[in-house]
């Protein structure tokens, strides 16, 4: 390595230290937002502001990003067979806490190069035997085209993102995909027929310490 190298490495350190440290103060930042990895013991109704049963996708777009988690944390796995089909799905506090997240699941999971105009519009499940099945991601272009890909294999078992062990309906992505995407993890859990939240985790930031809440709805 020449000096004039040598220089320019010594000169760049403190910038990558400062990113470094910059990205870790986020991360750790995320975590935190994400609040306690159990329940809280408030309750749906509690955390909604109104019964579940007649909850709408606005009461959860109200929520900030840790009632969106301790909802999750509150509801329980729907059935496979409950989610069979097309379920329209948004990124929760997309404005805010979520903006990584939002950017992640419109940008970075549809194949190929990151389309600015391309959104992640939702997901079409099909059950199959023995408490496993298959779903793919739906994504709409800018000109309202919509593509099938990023396939993955759903199935109900204890939580990865919560500590108490109760069941989540996963979606798991590493099964199919390469690059990001094989590292995106999600869960779903029913706070009525047709509403569910739901949360996905990235194992390069954070795993599920640093989960990002989503909805399913039909």
């Amino acid at each position: 390595m020449t000096a004039r190298m040598k220089g320019a490495v010594k000169r760049a350190l403190p910038a990558a230290a400062v990113t470094l440290g910059v990205n870790a103060a986020l991360l750790a930042a995320g975590i935190l937002r994400a609040g306690p990895r159990r329940p809280d013991g408030r309750g749906m109704g509690a955390i909604l502001g109104a019964d579940p049963a007649e909850a709408t996708l606005e009461h959860l777009r109200r929520l900030s990003r840790r009632d969106a988690m301790q909802l999750f944390h509150h509801a329980r796995a729907p059935r496979l067979e409950e989610l069979r089909g097309f379920h329209r799905a948004e990124i929760l506090c997309a404005e805010g806490a979520g903006k990584p997240a939002a950017w992640f699941a419109h940008h970075l999971l549809p194949p190929g190069a990151p389309a600015p105009g391309t959104r992640w519009v939702g997901v079409e499940l099909t059950p199959g035997e023995m408490n496993e099945g298959r779903g793919i991601a739906v994504f709409r272009r800018r000109d309202g085209h919509e593509s099938r890909s990023r396939e993955m294999l759903t199935w109900v078992s204890p939580t990865l993102i919560g500590t108490d062990s109760s069941a989540s309906l996963h979606l798991d992505f590493a099964p199919f995909n390469r690059g990001p995407a094989r590292a995106l993890h999600a869960e779903v859990r029913e706070v009525r027929p047709g509403l569910y939240i739901c949360a996905f985790f990235l194992s390069f930031a954070g795993g599920p310490l640093n989960p990002a809440p989503f909805a399913l709805h039909t």
